[in-house]
């Protein structure tokens, strides 16, 4: 009787849908939606959550990115700007001019021997040759610096070598400084004494053309600084005037053992 009631307990049991089998009432279907329905709306309180956290580990490694290349551009910057020399100062032409007379005429005074003249004409004689010297120094400082000059609004340096006029009018220039080293060696050659420079250096050769050649550097550098700042007709009218005195002073050397003096 017990088992056959405990038996009927049993599939009562089983046939009873809010009983466990063997142990007790099964759990109603509200009380399994509301544990996952906690757990849905956890999860959507929670995606926000996950989203900002991507968002932000994701954000870590764009602005690193974007901080490595900042700082390699600016190391790039810096060592381009380390590697390229500064600008060097302009040096004015007037200051070229005055450093170049101021050697010209240290060289000329204490280079030159005034020992074969007289104590009282050695004085004009220093004068002579330093303020000659230093002509040709400020020429050779001034037209230096203007030919090395690289200024954006400089005109070409081609044109003052190639030129319509320029060309031959350098050649002149060529030709004035050859006739007055022919014309000064022939009268010396005649016993006629100089009156700029010294005997003793026009009677040197080697002494005497670096001189010529030192002067028409010179000569050439001053056209070139007229040239080179804006003045090319200046250029042309001091060529032309350095040759008609070159064939002037030319054609009275070679008068002067005639006449007994060096001008007309």
């Amino acid at each position: 009787m017990a088992l056959g009631n405990g038996a009927c307990i049993h599939r009562q049991s089983l046939g009873t849908p809010g009983l466990r089998r063997g142990w007790g009432p099964r759990p109603s279907l509200s009380s399994q939606a509301k544990p996952q329905a906690h757990v849905m709306r956890s999860a959507h309180a929670a995606a926000p959550l996950r989203a900002a956290a991507s968002k932000k580990g994701f954000a870590r490694p764009v602005r690193f990115r974007a901080a490595a290349v900042l700082a390699l551009a600016a190391l790039c910057v810096l060592a381009a700007h380390a590697q390229t020399p500064p600008p060097q100062p302009k040096v004015p032409l007037w200051l070229a001019a005055l450093s170049g007379a101021v050697a010209g005429a240290t060289l000329g005074v204490n280079s030159v021997s005034f020992s074969a003249y007289p104590p009282s004409v050695q004085s004009a004689r220093r004068w002579r040759v330093g303020a000659s010297y230093a002509l040709v120094g400020a020429g050779l400082g001034a037209g230096l610096q203007a030919m090395f000059d690289s200024a954006p609004g400089a005109p070409p340096a081609r044109r003052f070598w190639l030129g319509r006029w320029q060309t031959p009018l350098l050649a002149g220039m060529l030709a004035a400084q050859v006739l007055d080293y022919t014309s000064t060696r022939y009268f010396r050659q005649r016993g006629m004494p100089e009156w700029l420079l010294t005997n003793g250096l026009v009677d040197n050769p080697a002494a005497f053309i670096t001189t010529e050649a030192l002067t028409l550097a010179a000569a050439v550098g001053i056209a070139y600084v007229l040239y080179h700042t804006g003045h090319p007709g200046l250029a042309r009218l001091f060529e032309a005037g350095y040759i008609s005195v070159g064939a002037v002073s030319a054609v009275a050397n070679y008068r002067f053992p005639a006449t007994g003096h060096a001008i007309f």
